[in-house]
């Protein structure tokens, strides 16, 4: 993430703003979730380019691993993300058995 680096977001970038509106152009502005049918010309966007393995998990910025989301869909997979995210960063192990109860 931008604030964690220190610098320009990823997506911000000319090369990501070419892959989403590959995708979404590919998708035909169409959420793969819902169905919901948005509109190129909607301010703000009402679909977004997702990718289906993140980048911070080894994802690349190829169509195949791209799909178009309506905003409400894409919110639901961001905060699921972040969920797995923080419970990979946890500081809390899972509780250990009792020795004599095995």
């Amino acid at each position: 993430m931008a604030w964690e680096r220190g610098g320009r977001s990823r997506t911000s970038t000319a090369a990501h703003r070419h892959w989403a509106r590959q995708v979404k152009t590919r998708d035909g502005y169409r959420c793969r979730r819902c169905g919901y049918q948005g509109s190129p010309t909607a301010r703000p966007h009402d679909i977004e380019a997702n990718h289906i393995i993140n980048t911070a998990a080894g994802g690349t910025d190829t169509l195949a691993n791209g799909e178009s989301l309506c905003r409400p869909c894409h919110d639901v997979e961001t905060q699921r993300e972040a969920q797995v995210g923080r419970a990979k960063n946890s500081r809390l192990r899972p509780a250990e058995r009792h020795p004599g109860l095995l």
